[in-house]
């Protein structure tokens, strides 16, 4: 065997010194260990690259208080967010309910009475011819020759008023509630008064109870309030008249009122169109009824 692995002889007293060094070191070493495992137990700072928080422990502690606090006030102010949230979403819920408990009373209520009033005079629902409509969305808009701009104004307003009044006429005359009863053979206020009168009564029974005559109404009362703003705004200011005058100059420089036609045709088929999801309601709803049978599920 070489003589540089034969075992060195060891004294006591080398031994004694051995074991006092590997003592020392054991001791000056538990403090760095220590301090190293609480570091290494420690979070990560947000901030990885300051210098001053990578290079100082004593920080950490400190940075984890922080966070802590952060994130338990943002826990708190999502706890007060999600309960005002569902404080508003519970009200908003219990007025829907009242509304439409409200609403589905008044229908039964008005359907009642409209049945009431008119128990054997109900007859089959027949709605104004599409041509007659087409006609009817046409000849308003020939405003259009007079002066260009009442084509899209006075013509689209009394367009929307007098077809749906048409249809709303024929719902009315179908639940045997008709508008303006004798307006014909009126010949004096009084009877013009009192066929108002009958007219209002009949519709405070039929619109809370048809769906279609409700649709209509809404077209109709639309259509008039639109003639009435624009007249008004004619006469009494004149800004807008001097705007009127101006589109008509600028319409006379493009060419004769012939040339106007296109234009107007366009307009009337665009009412027209504005006017058919109206029969859509009265056909799927047969006109009668909140109740469309055209949708599942009533």
């Amino acid at each position: 065997m070489p003589s540089s692995l034969l075992p060195l002889p060891c004294s006591p007293k080398r031994l004694g010194k051995l074991l006092m060094c590997i003592n020392i070191f054991a001791g000056t070493s538990a403090p760095f260990a220590a301090a190293f495992n609480n570091a290494r137990l420690l979070p990560k700072p947000t901030i990885s690259k300051a210098p001053a928080l990578t290079n100082s422990i004593g920080l950490m502690p400190q940075l984890h208080k922080q966070q802590v606090g952060r994130l338990s006030m943002m826990s708190s102010e999502n706890n007060n967010s999600n309960k005002s949230k569902s404080k508003k979403s519970a009200i908003a819920a219990v007025a829907l309910g009242l509304v439409a408990f409200t609403s589905r009373t008044s229908v039964a209520n008005a359907a009642k009475t409209a049945a009431a009033a008119a128990p054997d005079a109900a007859a089959a629902l027949v709605l104004p011819t599409l041509p007659r409509l087409a006609l009817v969305c046409l000849l308003p808009t020939l405003l259009g020759y007079y002066k260009s701009e009442y084509g899209v104004s006075y013509g689209y307003g009394t367009a929307m008023a007098a077809s749906s009044y048409l249809v709303l006429s024929s719902i009315a005359n179908a639940s045997g509630l008709p508008l303006l009863p004798g307006i014909k053979e009126a010949r004096s206020a009084a009877a013009i008064l009192a066929s108002l009168g009958t007219t209002l009564k009949n519709l405070q029974s039929l619109l809370p109870a048809s769906l279609p005559a409700f649709h209509a109404f809404a077209l109709f009362f639309y259509g008039t309030r639109l003639d009435l703003f624009l007249l008004y705004r004619e006469l009494f200011l004149a800004r807008f008249r001097a705007m009127r005058e101006r589109i008509e100059d600028r319409a006379k420089k493009q060419g004769s009122r012939l040339k106007r036609t296109p234009f107007l045709l366009s307009c009337a088929f665009l009412y027209f169109c504005m006017m058919t999801p109206l029969l859509i309601t009265s056909q799927i709803c047969e006109g009668m009824s909140m109740a469309c049978s055209g949708f599942s599920g009533g």
